[in-house]
């Protein structure tokens, strides 16, 4: 038995011990991280994204079942290569099949080129439909019977030469309206983790500087209002704010008032480190001027990320801070002044 065949079985055995409910989540991860850690080929790269590492969601049902019926033994491997991409991708193209059937514009930036020939053919749109719907077949057939290279489907979305910064830009313009076209959840966390991914390591040439292409995308994905555009753009931003004041509160005043969740992302929590950028001063006024649009969830990102630790370590330049909040009635400050007093002696 090769490695790659010894690795289909594993996963195979893997994914259904943990769809008959007889390995935890938990275990799984643990399973894939010991047996996978870099190995190569298609089985073990689906086991590393259904079980990442640090990953606290576990996959949908409807993505593990299709992964299991892509790994079935008599597959070509140029077929189950590109199953098991679209199985991963299932909730994404569910989303864009609910949009075609609405007569709604479909996106198509953020396809794999494989899925886009997909999606412009009769037959092809059948197929993903029934892929949707649990059945893999008939896009076992289209692939067989198709010209377009199964490697398409796990092509980059970067099929497009950006040429300079200013490309760059344009191009995460246009990822960012198309992944606003999906509904909140995990289609649009999950389309947002992958072409962030690629444009700020697959794009442009080696002589543009790393921090500039991080900084343009996260700067672009700083005027979308989806909470998982807003929380990468808050991480993006992190590698390259250093001590720029002025990105640091504008990625506050645009992630701060958003705590809501998207797939377990919070922008408020990603934002909340920049105020350690600001002298204290500038950072209770900061606060103080979005207090206003904060909710419970964003003033607790606030206590525990960054007020906690600006109490224990700075306590002198924000005492008076915390001491005019408790005594007055701004919504919100005087409650994160006392639930980060707490969290501060609780790590002493």
């Amino acid at each position: 038995m090769t490695r790659t065949s010894a690795t289909a079985g594993f996963a195979r055995a893997l994914l259904t011990a943990y769809r008959d409910r007889q390995v935890t989540f938990a275990e799984a991860v643990a399973a894939v991280e010991t047996r996978c850690p870099r190995a190569d080929g298609v089985s073990a790269s689906t086991l590393r994204e259904l079980f990442p590492v640090g990953a606290r969601r576990a996959p949908d049902a409807a993505v593990v079942d299709l992964v299991l019926l892509a790994l079935a033994d008599d597959r070509l491997p140029a077929i189950e290569a590109a199953l098991l991409a679209l199985s991963l991708r299932r909730p994404v193209l569910a989303a864009i099949l609910d949009r075609e059937a609405r007569g709604e514009a479909v996106p198509q930036t953020i396809l794999r080129p494989g899925c886009r020939v997909m999606l412009g053919t009769p037959g092809g749109r059948a197929a993903l439909r029934a892929l949707v719907g649990g059945d893999l077949d008939p896009a076992a057939r289209w692939l067989d019977g198709a010209v377009v290279d199964p490697a398409a489907f796990s092509a980059t979305t970067l099929d497009v030469p950006l040429g300079d910064l200013a490309g760059l830009a344009e191009l995460v313009d246009q990822l960012v309206r198309e992944t606003e076209m999906l509904p909140s959840g995990r289609a649009r966390a999950r389309i947002t983790d992958e072409w962030v991914g690629e444009v700020t390591v697959e794009s442009l040439d080696d002589d543009t500087p790393y921090t500039e292409i991080v900084r343009v995308v996260g700067e672009r994905l700083l005027e979308s209002d989806a909470p998982a555009l807003l929380w990468h753009a808050a991480r993006q931003l992190s590698l390259v704010a250093g001590g720029d004041r002025r990105i640091a509160e504008r990625v506050l005043e645009r992630c701060l008032p958003l705590a809501r969740l998207e797939d377990g992302r919070s922008p408020a929590a990603a934002a909340a480190s920049f105020l350690t950028v600001l002298p204290a001063e500038r950072a209770a006024a900061l606060l103080e001027r979005l207090a206003p649009r904060l909710d419970a969830d964003g003033w607790d990102a606030v206590a525990r990320v960054f007020l906690a630790g600006a109490f224990r370590t700075r306590w002198a330049d924000w005492r008076p801070h915390a001491l005019r909040w408790a005594r007055g009635d701004i919504a919100g400050l005087a409650g994160a002044a006392s639930s980060a007093l707490g969290f501060a002696d609780s790590a002493a």
